[in-house]
């Protein structure tokens, strides 16, 4: 059976069955100035809206770096699932793609930065089908559903 994935993707309706694994990048939302600085009021704003969208479809696992910026991004949508934020380190993008793929079927949600993120999603399905993002875009999604040999890939705007 196939679910189509949160609202937001509806209009590339991305689907998935219990059989795939599902790796949903993005950058940390909005911040302030400093050098591990919070979320800005519209980076709340925009981490209460992932929430909203992630609040019928549970993950299996939440990962974050372990800035302030990129856990409060997903504090929330950890919060409704009583899910334990894990940390993986940015700096070794090619274990932490290892890992995820090891893992069993399920959504999996990464926050990250946005010189790191495009190259984390690009690892786990071995493209080049994520660009750059620009430090001023928080807006980016990209999604990888793996299910055994098959792999597809979308870069989503919210």
């Amino acid at each position: 059976l196939n679910k189509v994935v949160p609202a937001f993707f509806t209009s590339n309706e991305i689907q998935w069955s219990s059989k795939d694994k599902v790796f949903v990048f993005f950058r940390h939302a909005e911040k302030e100035k400093g050098s591990d600085p919070q979320l800005s009021a519209e980076g709340i704003a925009r981490a209460q809206k992932l929430e909203a969208i992630f609040a019928k479809h549970k993950p299996r696992k939440i990962f974050s770096t372990d800035r302030k910026r990129t856990l409060g991004t997903v504090q929330a949508i950890a919060d409704r699932w009583n899910k334990e934020v894990e940390i993986y380190d940015s700096q070794l993008i090619e274990e932490s793609a290892s890992f995820l793929k090891s893992q069993r079927p399920g959504i999996y949600l990464i926050s990250g930065h946005s010189n790191t993120t495009p190259s984390f999603a690009n690892a786990v399905c071995d493209c080049n089908m994520f660009p750059a993002i620009d430090e001023s875009d928080y807006s980016n999604i990209f999604v990888v559903v793996i299910n055994g040999e098959s792999v597809t890939k979308h870069n989503l705007q919210y």
